[in-house]
């Protein structure tokens, strides 16, 4: 497999606004905001040649995680796949996509269309997780 970036080369990427709004990161103009936003955003990014876009991934973040991580967290591949539509070369980075919520057949199987519907574009970062009241809500270890 060859690399997707070429050696010395210089790149940047973004974890995009809005899409969650946890207030260890969030700005204040994104309570307000909503998809005009978000799309405004990727699509600056795109035509900036920004390497990647970056979607959050929680699934539900329960009480009383959620007054320091908020409960607003938009899903992951159905984000990406909505803004791999609206943009026209820009990378699809799940930051970080929590393996462990889901099946890994159905994880495969949604990251799998989501890099077909883009032409290639989708990036899997993945990971454990780190929440373990979330965990717990969703019953899986």
């Amino acid at each position: 497999m060859s690399p997707i970036i070429s050696t010395g080369q210089v790149t940047w990427g973004l974890q995009l606004p809005v899409q969650s709004q946890s207030p260890s990161f969030v700005q204040p103009w994104e309570s307000t905001a909503g998809t005009a936003e978000l799309v405004s955003v990727a699509q600056a990014a795109d035509r900036a040649g920004a390497f990647y876009i970056g979607v959050c991934d929680h699934v539900g973040v329960p009480r009383p995680a959620d007054e320091r991580m908020s409960a607003m967290w938009y899903d992951t591949i159905a984000t990406l796949g909505w803004l791999g539509a609206l943009t026209k070369q820009v990378r699809l980075l799940s930051h970080v996509y929590v393996l462990p919520y889901r099946h890994p057949l159905a994880a495969a199987k949604a990251f799998l269309t989501l890099d077909h519907l883009s032409d290639g574009r989708a990036i899997l970062g993945a990971g454990a997780g780190h929440l373990e009241s979330e965990f717990e809500f969703l019953g899986v270890d």
